[in-house]
């Protein structure tokens, strides 16, 4: 079953990538919209551990980190399991909006898989429902 967005489907902020990694940075999923034009993939799993790693060096939290016209947004999440979201989206995108979207998106990743994540294997097969679920929803 489907949940119902919080956000209109119409009102949903243009992301380009999202990766979704635990605070060692370990990747637990990544999917990108496949329209993007920039061909330069950078490995998922460098950048997640480059992100957990300057947000563990960091003495305030990341919120966001701003590149020419292009801006990726972080929330981090401590309780009850803590993740780092982080999209990828336009710098002209008002980061408040991308947030909201990663806190719908945590959320539902909770419900699906809190049970799962303290005792994960490092299986990342297992999030590709999901993973799906995602693209159909926020990259179609």
């Amino acid at each position: 079953m489907q949940s119902r967005s919080i956000i209109k489907r119409s009102r949903i902020p243009k992301l380009i990538e999202l990766w979704i990694f635990n605070n060692s940075g370990l990747l637990l999923l990544n999917t990108r919209n496949l329209h993007y034009s920039n061909t330069n993939k950078v490995d998922p799993l460098l950048f997640s551990g480059m992100l957990a790693a300057m947000e563990f060096i960091s003495e305030k939290k990341l919120s966001h980190i701003a590149m020419n016209d292009l801006q990726l947004v972080l929330l981090p999440i401590l309780d009850p399991i803590p993740l780092f979201l982080v999209a990828l989206t336009y710098k002209y995108v008002k980061s408040r909006r991308v947030r909201a979207v990663l806190q719908e998106i945590y959320e539902e990743f909770i419900k699906e898989f809190n049970e799962i994540i303290p005792h994960w294997n490092g299986n990342l097969s297992m999030f590709d429902y999901f993973q799906k679920r995602l693209t159909d929803r926020y990259f179609s």
